[in-house]
């Protein structure tokens, strides 16, 4: 989704469950070469979708998020998991996660690497930067949360595509 010099659309749906804008696949079919730019996505509950929230990314390589505003989602303001590989997430702003209290405390971007399978954890790149994160409503909200894998070693981000590569 990427807009140019129009107004960024609202997507916004305070009182269904779900997700914003998600892109994901599975393993057989991943998605590639993927942007999500300059929308605002307002109002979205993660707690009845596996915490997806705002802008969700699952089975995914080349996906760029930039310049969306996501704001007054529960749980998630932008949700990443199960593998991806050269994951741009920048100049991004949330704001106003909520907290549900059926699933946790709210977090502005959440990274579940407890969900890669652990033959896929070495392979995981990409990087977060540049993103504004404000007004979450709890007093233990979380700016960004990684959750590591467990028994499994943590990837090393050891390379990525410069995101000059990733956005043209």
């Amino acid at each position: 989704v990427g807009m140019t010099d129009n107004p960024p659309p609202a997507v916004s749906n305070f009182e269904a469950a779900g997700v914003g804008i998600g892109v994901g696949g599975n393993s057989a079919q991943i998605p590639t070469g993927v942007l999500i730019a300059d929308n605002i996505v307002e109002g979205f509950n993660a707690g009845y979708n596996n915490g997806n929230g705002g802008i969700a990314i699952g089975y995914s390589d080349q996906v760029v998020v930039r310049g969306n505003q996501v704001r007054n989602c529960f749980l998630n303001g932008i949700n990443i998991n199960n593998p991806f590989t050269n994951l741009v997430v920048t100049d991004n702003t949330i704001e106003n996660t909520l907290a549900d209290p059926d699933a946790g405390i709210p977090v502005g971007i959440r990274v579940h690497l407890d969900q890669v399978p652990p033959e896929d954890i070495t392979n995981i790149t990409g990087r977060i930067e540049r993103n504004t994160i404000n007004g979450n409503f709890e007093p233990h909200s979380i700016g960004i949360r990684l959750d590591a894998p467990s028994g499994s070693p943590a990837p090393a981000f050891p390379s990525y595509k410069p995101a000059s590569q990733l956005l043209s």
